[in-house]
């Protein structure tokens, strides 16, 4: 003779609909609902049940309930308990032929009134014994025909998943080595940024005296410090990365390569404010002067989870 008992928690997006259903498929498969507590509002709903299943169909339950809802928690406990029971049953055994011998004292009618009394006494205790004892056993018989499981269901709480951050920002750039152009240019860009690890920038320049609008378009990848944080503060969190890619100056491509190093001033879940300062190289495709150029460019942004 065996027991079955378990726990089992879970969480859905619909607790009060899925109360209903497992209400339901326990009754069809032979069971019954000991207990059923349910609580809070629609957004935050949570139950507690308690059910009595046919052993046998205890498992097939539980896989049927976790393809409605996701399982968190599962314990399940088999005991053997046919020496508690076989031991319960000789001693009830015992205890009704002691009864049986007691009343066959107490119909004595010769018998002392000291020893009515102290049989009397014997057969009240051995009496509360008994129904003790027998309702113990029906407990257990009971235990061993139904399994006992408990579900805790709760409403699940996924959060949204990040795709990647879009980061608008103003820049500052400079020329080093300007000549004739204009050594300073300020615009603005956008930066779409699936992890500090992988993002894209571009970034458009005004026009400035002479010179045309120009643009700058690079791939970059970062790291954070391990030791200032590991990119994992509500504020500071600096980084260093390279970024590669294209630029158009002054109406000539070019091809641009560099190195940043920047902080995150501020990051929460969904607001992030960060400076960054950049070095980079710009080769023209030409061949008169100036075939190269040294930018130094700053920034200020402000990102937006998606």
């Amino acid at each position: 003779m065996r027991t079955l008992s378990g726990e089992v928690g879970a969480v859905s997006n619909d607790v009060a609909g899925l109360v209903g259903a497992v209400g339901a498929h326990a009754r069809e498969i032979g069971g019954s609902v000991a207990r059923e507590d349910v609580s809070g509002d629609a957004s935050h709903r949570q139950a507690t049940m308690t059910l009595r299943l046919p052993p046998a169909a205890t498992i097939a339950f539980i896989d049927w309930l976790a393809a409605r809802a996701t399982i968190e928690t599962r314990h399940l406990e088999d005991n053997d308990v046919s020496r508690q029971y076989f031991d319960r049953d000789v001693a009830i055994r015992n205890l009704e032929v002691t009864l049986d011998r007691l009343r066959e004292l107490a119909r004595q009618p010769d018998a002392e009134l000291a020893d009515v009394l102290q049989v009397e006494r014997e057969l009240t205790r051995v009496r509360g014994e008994l129904e003790k004892l027998r309702g113990e056993q029906r407990l257990l018989a009971d235990q061993v025909a139904r399994a006992t499981l408990t579900l805790t269901l709760a409403t699940s709480t996924t959060e949204p998943a990040l795709k990647f951050e879009l980061v608008p920002h103003l820049t500052r750039l400079h020329l080093v080595d300007a000549g004739t152009r204009a050594a300073d240019r300020i615009g603005g860009g956008v930066t779409l940024m699936a992890t500090r690890e992988s993002s894209f920038d571009f970034e458009m320049l005004a026009p400035q005296g002479g010179d045309p609008r120009s643009y700058l378009f690079t791939f970059a990848t970062g790291v954070y410090s391990d030791f200032l944080g590991g990119g994992n503060r509500r504020f500071g969190n600096p980084y260093i990365g390279f970024r590669f890619g294209g630029a158009k100056m002054n109406g000539h491509g070019a091809l641009a390569y560099g190195a940043d190093v920047g902080v995150e001033v501020v990051r929460f879940k969904l607001f992030l404010v960060e400076v960054s300062g950049r070095a980079l190289g710009l080769w023209y495709h030409r061949s008169s002067a100036p075939t190269s150029d040294l930018v130094l460019e700053g920034t200020v942004g402000i990102g937006i989870p998606f």
